[in-house]
């Protein structure tokens, strides 16, 4: 996750403690300022029944023009509260007070307002919102449980098995390069912009990929990109999603601080710890590993921009059938800040 990720759980952490020392034995709940996204501010609050709420700004004309999202386990008001501000709205969004989903709602407001930080409109505000919302809302419509599609649940199979390989070579500090909950990056990245990419196939014959978006086998100047594709088979001996998260939290993370950081993602990437999916058993057949460099067969935003600046989200298979592998260790190539 970005940057600003550990400063929003922290402010959430601070709220928690505001109402602890609270004297005013009246007040139900302590607001506190979120994050300072350029559109307005945003805040949150916890009540003293442990009911969290996220505040999103909205100008008046807007949030007067807005419907509201019904989404199962997820509330949503349009409010006005003057200690906020005189001039706007806010988008208030809470969980149907769920303590075993508290620790997910946290990660599902950190991962919104990551998303909507940038944003310079509230209209931009509004769409980030809306984006997040419908990644979650099955989610939480589930209760946290089995959010996940078939195709989402091998993806993150084959994340995780690159995640131990990472634990294994650089220790705790590994689990600071995954960012496949974030779309909008590699899956893995590593100092100097060098990062790892992450396919899975049960295709055993044929090596063919769907490659998301024209960014998706992108890489900076400069900076070493790999592919690592894992094919994988259905078997009742192989291990599922729930079996790789108990080994990488009780066998190869070793802090508890890397243990925190690593439930987190797992939340962003909508998979609670304690309920990770085992209906699945996925087993490795084999590994194949690809240097993408200028020569790589793929779809890049420069190439697309050259056709028309109106074409975007690009979405393409690739056969890599016969390609040329890359033979070396990649670890030694990847380092940490």
């Amino acid at each position: 996750m970005g940057l600003s990720t550990n400063f929003l759980y922290d402010r959430w952490e601070n709220c928690k403690e505001a109402l602890k020392k609270s004297k005013d034995n009246g007040e139900t709940y302590k607001i506190q300022a979120f994050y300072n996204c350029d559109f307005g501010l945003t805040f949150i609050s916890v009540t003293i029944t442990g009911d969290e709420k996220l505040y999103i700004p909205l100008s008046k004309e807007l949030a007067d023009q807005y419907e509201t999202p019904s989404i199962g386990g997820l509330n949503f008001e349009i409010i006005s509260d003057e200690r906020l501000s005189k001039s706007l709205k806010y988008l208030t969004i809470s969980q149907n007070y769920s303590p075993e989903l508290a620790a997910a709602f946290e990660v599902f407001t950190a991962t919104l307002i990551e998303r909507i930080a940038s944003e310079t409109t509230f209209e931009g505000a509004l769409e980030g919102v809306s984006s997040v919302i419908d990644a979650y809302a099955e989610f939480f419509k589930k209760g946290g449980k089995d959010a996940l599609t078939s195709n989402e649940e091998q993806g993150l199979f084959g994340e995780l098995l690159t995640l131990i390989d990472c634990i294994k070579r650089f220790g705790d500090k590994a689990v600071d390069s995954w960012c496949g909950s974030d779309k909008n990056k590699h899956d893995f990245i590593f100092a100097d912009n060098d990062a790892i990419e992450v396919k899975t196939t049960r295709n055993q014959t044929r090596v063919n990929l769907l490659i998301s978006n024209e960014n998706q086998l992108s890489f900076a100047k400069g900076s070493l990109l790999f592919l690592k594709v894992y094919v994988l088979e259905r078997n009742p001996s192989g291990s599922t999603i729930a079996g790789l998260v108990e080994e990488i939290l009780n066998e190869d993370l070793r802090s508890s601080a890397a243990k925190e950081i690593f439930k987190k993602k797992l939340m962003a990437a909508k998979v609670m710890p304690e309920e990770a999916p085992n209906k699945h058993h996925f087993q490795r057949v084999s590994t194949h590993i690809y240097l993408i460099d200028e020569d790589f067969p793929r779809i890049t935003q420069e190439a697309i921009q050259r056709i028309s600046t109106r074409i975007f989200e690009v979405k393409y298979y690739l056969s890599l059938d016969g390609y040329k592998e890359y033979d070396g260790d990649i670890y030694e190539r990847l380092t940490f800040k």
